[in-house]
Parts: C-alpha cells; sequence; structure tokens
C-alpha cells in the first residue's frame, strides 16, 4: 500500500495562514502552545469538523499517512507545520501537536504501525 505525505496537509489546511488573519491572532495568539488541553481544542475547533467532511476514502488515506509519519518520524513535523503559516506555534516537541490531532479524530485508536516496512512513501496524488 501506498503512504502520500500530502495527507498530511489535508490535516492543516484549516489552520492555514492564521498569523495573517488579526482574528486568528486575537483568538489563538496567546495559547500555551505545550499545553495539550488548549491545544486539543483548537484541534477539535478546526481540524476535526474539516476531517469529517472529507470522503470515507479520503479519511482512511489520511488516517494511514498520519500513522505512518507518527511511527516512523519519517516527516519534518516542524517544518510541515510551519509552512502553513498558522497562528499559534508548535508545542516544544513538533511531534506531540501531530499526536494530538490523531487523539482527538481518533480517539481510543492507537497510531503505531507494527506494519509500516510494508508501505511506500510516494509523492504523486494521482499514485494515491
Amino acid at each position: 500500500m501506498n503512504i502520500n505525505k500530502a495527507f498530511i496537509d489535508g490535516f492543516l489546511f484549516p489552520i492555514a495562514g492564521g498569523a495573517d488573519i488579526d482574528e486568528e491572532i486575537e483568538k489563538y495568539g496567546d495559547i500555551d502552545n505545550n499545553n495539550e488541553i488548549e491545544v486539543k481544542e483548537i484541534i477539535a475547533e478546526k481540524i476535526k469538523p474539516n476531517f469529517e467532511n472529507w470522503s470515507l476514502n479520503k479519511q482512511e488515506r489520511a488516517r494511514l499517512a498520519l500513522s505512518y509519519y507518527l511511527t516512523t518520524n519519517k516527516l519534518d513535523f516542524r517544518r510541515k507545520f510551519d509552512s502553513y503559516i498558522p497562528a499559534f506555534e508548535l508545542p516544544d516537541n513538533p511531534h506531540d501537536f501531530f499526536k494530538w490531532i490523531w487523539e482527538v479524530i481518533f480517539p481510543g485508536e492507537n497510531y503505531e504501525m507494527s506494519n509500516w516496512r510494508e508501505y511506500a512513501e510516494i509523492s504523486d496524488m494521482d499514485e494515491v
């Protein structure tokens, strides 16, 4: 099966460009980015509803991609997050933010993949 890190982008679209929007800065600029509860509230408010509007196929592809990258750490989480210019900063450990996305969207599910070596990373969205 193929894994495409472009699916990680989908999780970040709802917070994209927030640093350029006054209302977003006012609302989220003062959060404690290491406070799991505060960050999970943003995820539940902004990211989860967007995810729930995706097709089941896209949801599953994104779930697999997030699981894969959380397990393998083959993604530069800081670079990916920062490229979207959100109105708030990452936690000190960038992996935590993506783990918190997992925990909000897939509560009670373990993200760790024991068979991650069976997946191939691709970058062409037409081959997903």
